[in-house]
């Protein structure tokens, strides 16, 4: 599932980059630059839904496993774990959001100069 979803965020990280003409005018092209942007968070959003989602099913089953196999454990256990169950995921999903926006903070950071320079380059042509 993970993997298919990336594989397809990776074609459409190619086909926005395919896309992406320096020789069109520049409406086109900020409205590109856009679309990429859309995708990028798309991306990231996809892939927290899917990490929460594949946590909650983990401890879903780890819960039907115990009940299968007649472990009784104690309330004190359940909400450790369903704490620590949550305190990690949380962790998990702050590190992704953080490590994405970053790296999506770099590409940005150079679309936008170039975008500048391009606006420049635009108004001293008119």
């Amino acid at each position: 599932m993970s993997l298919s979803v990336t594989a397809y965020f990776v074609f459409r990280f190619y086909q926005n980059y395919k896309g992406i003409k320096v020789e069109e005018n520049l409406k086109k092209f900020i409205l590109k630059i856009i679309q990429f942007k859309k995708t990028v968070n798309a991306f990231i959003l996809i892939n927290i839904v899917l990490l929460v989602t594949f946590t909650s099913i983990f401890t879903v089953f780890v819960f039907y496993i115990l009940n299968t196999q007649k472990i009784e454990i104690t309330n004190s256990t359940i909400v450790g774990f369903i704490a620590g169950m949550v305190i990690s995921t949380v962790f998990t999903v702050v590190m992704v959001w953080l490590y994405y926006r970053v790296v999506y903070g770099i590409i940005i950071k150079k679309l936008d100069r170039n975008l500048t320079q391009l606006k420049e380059i635009d108004s001293q042509e008119i």
